[in-house]
């Protein structure tokens, strides 16, 4: 092992399995698919909390915004996924710190 590095040992595993352009890249990122989770996975999940009495987040925001951005991504007409989960992550927090 050179270093600390596991990823040489499985470079060398799979030489034979995968062409010289993959085993020679840099690390790549990779996109999360926040526009489909809001649309589908999480929508039956979030939007009630939105929407509800309880939301922290329109405590602290104002809600019309919101309410239209929640309804752009939902039809479709905008993709606002990323916003959605910044505003999950900030409802999260409000919650866990009784914000």
């Amino acid at each position: 092992m050179r270093g600390l590095s596991l990823k040489r040992v499985l470079r060398i595993a799979v030489t034979d399995l995968l062409p010289s352009e993959i085993l020679t890249r840099g690390k790549r990122g990779f996109g999360v698919p926040l526009d489909r989770w809001f649309r589908e996975d999480l929508l039956s999940t979030w939007t009630p909390r939105w929407g509800s009495s309880d939301a922290r987040v329109k405590r602290h925001m104002a809600a019309a915004p919101i309410d239209t951005m929640l309804a752009e991504h939902a039809s479709g007409r905008r993709d606002h996924g990323q916003a959605q989960w910044m505003l999950l992550t900030l409802e999260i927090f409000l919650r866990r710190e009784g914000l």
